[in-house]
Order: C-alpha cells, then sequence, then structure tokens
C-alpha cells in the first residue's frame, strides 16, 4: 500500500467534509488515522449481489482511489460509475483485486489536487525530487508540506492519461 494510504488520507478527508490532515510521512499516524477509517465504516462495500458473491461494489466518493490496493488490480480505461473489487477464493496470499475506471480516477486525482494546491504545471520529476529531499520530516507549507501526497496524485493522473490515451490498462500488481 505504501506510499498511495497518504494520499488516500487526504481523499478520506475530503470525502468526510474534515479540511485537510495535518501533513505527516509517519506511515503508522497515516494508516491509523481516525478519519481515514471512518471513511471505510461511512462507506462500505456493496456485496449483496446473490448472483455474485465474490463481487463488491463501491460507488463513494474517491471509491476508484480508497478501495484499490496499490499491489493488486486495474484501471480500465473506459468509464465505470462504481469501483468493481473481486474476492477470490481464500488462500494465504489472496488479497481483494481492485477493478476501476482510468476516467474516474483521473476526476478523482484532478480533485484531490485541487485541494492539496497542486500546481497544474508541476512536472512529475520535480515532485519525485521534493518527497526524496525531506529524509522523514515535513518540509514547506502549503502543497510543499504534502509533497509525498502531491508526488503520488501526480503519479496517479499520469497513469491515468496514459491509459485513457493508450487504451490500454493501468495495472498495480
Amino acid at each position: 500500500m505504501g506510499c498511495m494510504v497518504h494520499l488516500q488520507r487526504v481523499a478520506a478527508y475530503v470525502a468526510l467534509n474534515q479540511g485537510m490532515p495535518a501533513p505527516t510521512l509517519d506511515f503508522e499516524m497515516v494508516w491509523n488515522d481516525p478519519i481515514r477509517l471512518c471513511y471505510y465504516q461511512e462507506f462500505g462495500v456493496d456485496r449483496s449481489e446473490p448472483s455474485a458473491p465474490s463481487l463488491g461494489r463501491a460507488r463513494s466518493p474517491f471509491a476508484h482511489l480508497m478501495y484499490h490496493e496499490a499491489e493488486f488490480g486495474d484501471f480500465l480505461p473506459r468509464p465505470l460509475p462504481e469501483m468493481l473489487i473481486a474476492y477470490p477464493p481464500l488462500h494465504d496470499w489472496c488479497q481483494p483485486v481492485g477493478i476501476g475506471s482510468s476516467y474516474a480516477l483521473q476526476q478523482e486525482c484532478l480533485q484531490l489536487a485541487e485541494h492539496l494546491g497542486l500546481p497544474p504545471e508541476i512536472e512529475l520529476e520535480e515532485l519525485d525530487r521534493l518527497r526524496r529531499q525531506d529524509d522523514g520530516v515535513v518540509i514547506g507549507s502549503g502543497w510543499r508540506a504534502f509533497a509525498l501526497e502531491c508526488f503520488v496524485c501526480k503519479a496517479l493522473l499520469t497513469g491515468a492519461e496514459i491509459s485513457i490515451r493508450s487504451g490500454c490498462a493501468l495495472s498495480f500488481g
């Protein structure tokens, strides 16, 4: 899940109208953030389809970001109104697999970029440089205090744009 959970935390705050979280690079703090956890309680996955018990659907705000595991799943270059989550038969290594829309991911990341104050003209390489120079300490204010979240947001935006333009899936795994 790594860096993606940092952006998911921002999405949870926005979805629940909680403003912006305090900037932090502490993974445990981000992972256990009560607002992030509240998002999953507030917006669950609908698994009520009797004909497909191993399929879930998420229609919540930022669902294509929030219900996608960074290690598994795909974003398809087509509009989908909801995030699909496949629950494979249980094994030690099985995780739910998200199937989302590159278009929806793009829209969600554009919304988050606006909340973060991310300058649209900034290049991914510059964001990568900023996020690597922090050495575990938040540096700067405004969007710079969220350099990691901005980097992940811009990387996902770039991936979604390439997926849409090329007609290829954006895959994790």
